[in-house]
């Protein structure tokens, strides 16, 4: 199919026709929500090429949902793409052919009951992806919004009943997520988004997940974020976490200790592997925990979390000091309305305990004469959320070693995310011109001073010698 297809169709069912699916095919589909056998092979014609398209251009095509045409028109158009707002009520698990699956890369598809903000229009919708917090059979009212394309539709009484499919649903939860999550979706952020983060690796390519639209979309909601709102969720953050862990720490202390005692009892190599593995992993939640509750004493975030289980920190609020030792602009120009972003280097107190690695940190602007740079040294304070676990290329190898080893490259830090830095010199500098006349000022009167003194010093030494004689 021609990848430049969107530039020559202004209706994605213009699309469809292109790739075979004309209405003649779409109209075999029956009046409730099963499929026939006949039917699956053009669920994944449709689902394939709405995976072709970013969100923006399906935006494009989208018609605004028109409940009064729907009502009033017996043959609306099927095929077409249409922009749903509302919220999923429920949601189970259809098993497609196991043939048609594989061959597809579509192991399962959801079946979705929704209502739409449109008062009277309701359907079932069908999609290839869910957010990953939520559970099958499970009752819900989370807000979402998707691009789907009508099936079927039914009328009755002043009711309009549709059945749609969409390549995924965009999320934007209320509660049963952390305050981070929470913060994000209402600025705007598809908090589903979130779910395409791959950890422990570089930045993976758009063929293989929506992880960069999830990186911009989570920099421009916290560039909508109010920030004094942002800095008390933060601190209270800090609190609520080091509790959590204050209250796991003596029972992870005992469970530590029974597993150092059954190592050495360990008889059998698989004994010792089993509690060697366990000791290990105890003492590092152990460890993890005391970073914690000191950090927060200082009113700070303790980057162990993000090491230890980084899959289950996404969207957790930070807030870190440190000092930034390098600060560049990255241009993006196939994201024009991020233009550019902020990439800095920070090292927390913790570094030492981290191999002397970095917060990597990436924010939409730097504050006004904050230096850029690899040689740069300004303590800064970061309130912010976790992104992931990045793959870390350190620059003193690449820039002093050259040859570099596949051990010596995976080095794994957390990737933080913010509008932008406090920078805690900056109030100090903006005073400094005040601060010097000052100095200045007391300078003049001290030297005013101390010549007044030598002047009358002198004077009085004449006049004892005018006297004598």
């Amino acid at each position: 199919m021609d990848t430049h297809a969107s530039e020559k169709t202004s209706e994605f069912r213009e699309i469809l026709e292109l790739a075979g699916v004309d209405p003649e095919k779409l109209s075999q589909f029956g009046q409730d929500a099963n499929f026939k056998n006949d039917d699956w092979p053009i669920i994944t014609q449709i689902l394939y090429r709405l995976r072709q398209f970013p969100d923006k251009q399906l935006e494009l095509w989208s018609k605004k949902t028109d409940l009064g045409r729907w009502l009033e028109e017996a043959d609306v158009p099927i095929g077409e793409l249409h922009e749903i707002s509302g919220h999923v009520e429920s949601c189970e698990v259809l098993s497609p052919p196991q043939q048609l699956a594989e061959s597809n890369s579509l192991p399962v598809l959801y079946r979705c009951q929704f209502k739409s903000n449109s008062p009277g229009l309701s359907g079932t919708l069908f999609t290839r992806q869910i957010p990953q917090r939520w559970k099958p059979g499970q009752s819900m009212a989370d807000p979402v919004l998707f691009y789907g394309v009508l099936l079927q539709h039914s009328i009755s009484e002043k009711q309009c009943h549709v059945f749609m499919l969409a390549d995924r649903v965009a999320w934007y939860p209320q509660q049963g997520v952390p305050t981070g999550q929470l913060l994000l979706a209402r600025n705007g952020m598809d908090v589903a988004l979130l779910d395409e983060i791959i950890q422990r690796q570089p930045f993976v390519l758009p063929t293989i997940s929506r992880e960069s639209e999830a990186f911009y979309s989570c920099l421009a909601a916290l560039g909508r974020t109010n920030q004094e709102e942002l800095i008390s969720r933060c601190q209270e953050n800090i609190i609520a976490v080091a509790e959590k862990w204050r209250h796991a720490f003596d029972d992870l202390q005992g469970q530590h200790q029974e597993a150092k005692k059954q190592l050495a009892l360990a008889s059998t190599p698989e004994d010792q592997q089993k509690w060697k593995k366990k000791e290990t992993l105890l003492r590092e939640r152990r460890s993890v925990a005391a970073a914690i509750i000191k950090q927060s004493k200082l009113g700070l975030s303790s980057l162990g979390p993000f090491f230890l289980n980084p899959e289950q920190e996404v969207g957790e609020l930070v807030q870190l000091e440190g000092v930034a030792r390098r600060a560049i602009r990255i241009v993006v120009p196939e994201r024009p309305e991020i233009g550019a972003y902020y990439e800095l280097e920070i090292f927390t107190s913790e570094a030492k305990y981290l191999e002397n690695r970095p917060v990597v940190c990436c924010v939409n602007r730097l504050p006004e004469g904050f230096p850029q740079g690899d040689l740069i040294r300004e303590p800064v304070r970061i309130y912010g959320m976790f992104f992931k676990s990045w793959l870390y290329r350190t620059r003193n190898i690449q820039e002093e070693r050259g040859g570099e080893t596949e051990g010596q490259l995976r080095l794994y830090t957390p990737l933080v995310l913010a509008d932008s830095p406090v920078w805690i010199r900056s109030a100090a500098v903006h005073q400094r011109p005040w601060d010097l006349w000052a100095g200045i000022a007391f300078l003049v009167m001290l030297v005013a001073f101390w010549l007044n003194f030598v002047r009358v010093s002198h004077r009085k030494r004449r006049t004892e010698k005018v006297e004598l004689k």
